[in-house]
């Protein structure tokens, strides 16, 4: 399954539209349905994550998971150069509403990230 999750994360910087018609295309066999859904969701988190990357106000439809994943990648972009850094008044508040809703060990890049 991660093989198949990394192609479409491939396929998706290029194509969007692609990578979900790749995903529709599993045949309705049982034994695959569940391999389809699980693309599908895999897809919807991306878009969640990238609509999130253009739009602050998009963070506050990402899951806990999700938030860890951002931040976790809004870093290392930052670190690299290769990011731009979130305003800092829309960045304290959506970073406080995390830390408030999850342990530190999940927030600790978040909270680095805020730092930064």
């Amino acid at each position: 399954m991660e093989d198949y999750k990394r192609i479409i994360d491939t396929i998706y910087q290029y194509e969007p539209k692609l990578a979900e018609n790749i995903a529709d295309s599993f045949d309705e066999d049982q034994a695959r349905m569940h391999y389809k859904k699980r693309l599908h969701n895999h897809i919807d988190r991306v878009k969640r994550l990238e609509e999130a990357k253009k739009d602050t106000d998009a963070v506050k439809n990402l899951s806990l998971g999700e938030l860890e994943q951002f931040y976790d990648k809004q870093l290392e972009m930052l670190l690299e150069d290769k990011g731009q850094a979130i305003e800092i008044d829309k960045l304290i508040p959506i970073v406080s509403d995390f830390v408030s809703r999850t342990d530190l060990t999940k927030t600790k890049k978040a909270v680095i990230y805020l730092m930064e």
